[in-house]
Parts: structure tokens; C-alpha cells; sequence
């Protein structure tokens, strides 16, 4: 997949001289930030998946540049990602699904939210109301003194 935005690392790591990745690394190392050689490797070879900011910031002081060179937007890029809109038969447009939030959390980590469809908490929400209602009937012959 082709990111919207162009890394620039090793162009920028060649105008000061660096011309491999493990001199880039002890040179981050020198600078305080330790990283391990697989997330060197993929800051190297290409566009990383991801980025903090705070090792932007060290990046850019060791190679004394600003994000901006090496970040390069591409707009092209972005504007090829961006979902197409889709005509229809009868030219209204199909709303999206609507999912609702079931939170679960049963241990001590961070809540996971799980997306289900409308049409299953519309089951759910039938199943008991039919709970409910033969609930309240059972209770009645009961308090009435049937079984």
C-alpha cells in the first residue's frame, strides 16, 4: 500500500554523511533515543509504519532538519484513498450500516469494544422483551395462585 506522505531518511542521513542504517542508529543512541534494529530496519528501508513524535523530534535534531524535510506530502496520493461515491440504481445513496458499541472488558487491560449490527441488538432487544412479557404473565398466575 502507497502512503500519502514520503519518507525521506536515508536522502536526508546521505547529506550528512551517513550511509548506513546502524551508523544512523548509534547516532540516535548518541542523541538518547534507543531503538531496536528491527524498527531501524523499517525506518530504512522505507516508509514506518509509524511514528512518534518524540522520536521525530530526536530524528530531526541528530540530522539537524525539521520534519517537513522529512516528511514530503504526496496529495495525490491521498486523494487516490479517498472512497469513491458509488451510484445506484434509483440514484439515493444507501446509507452505511450502523454499528452499535457493546463494551466487554473482563479483565484488568483496556476496554476492547466490540462492533455488532443494528440487526443483532434488535434481536437481542426482542428476545427480551418476549422475557419480559412472559415474565409478567408468569407472575401473574402465580400470584393468583395457578400453575
Amino acid at each position: 500500500m502507497s502512503r500519502p506522505v514520503q519518507w525521506n531518511l536515508r536522502m536526508r542521513a546521505a547529506e550528512r554523511g551517513i550511509w548506513k542504517s546502524a551508523q544512523m542508529r548509534r547516532m540516535l543512541a548518541d542523541s538518547g533515543l534507543e531503538i531496536s534494529a528491527g524498527k531501524m530496519s523499517s525506518w530504512w528501508a522505507g516508509s514506518p509504519p509509524t511514528v512518534r513524535l518524540d522520536e521525530l523530534d530526536v530524528l530531526c535534531a541528530a540530522l539537524q532538519c525539521t520534519p517537513s524535510d522529512l516528511l514530503t506530502p504526496e496529495p495525490g496520493k491521498v486523494a487516490a484513498r479517498r472512497p469513491q461515491k458509488v451510484e445506484t440504481v434509483n440514484g439515493d445513496d444507501v446509507p452505511p450500516r450502523r454499528m452499535s458499541r457493546v463494551p466487554w472488558n473482563f479483565s484488568s487491560g483496556p476496554m476492547i469494544i466490540r462492533l455488532r449490527s443494528r440487526s443483532h441488538h434488535d434481536v437481542r432487544h426482542r428476545h427480551s422483551a418476549r422475557r419480559r412479557a412472559a415474565g409478567g404473565r408468569l407472575a401473574a398466575l402465580v400470584g393468583a395462585g395457578g400453575r
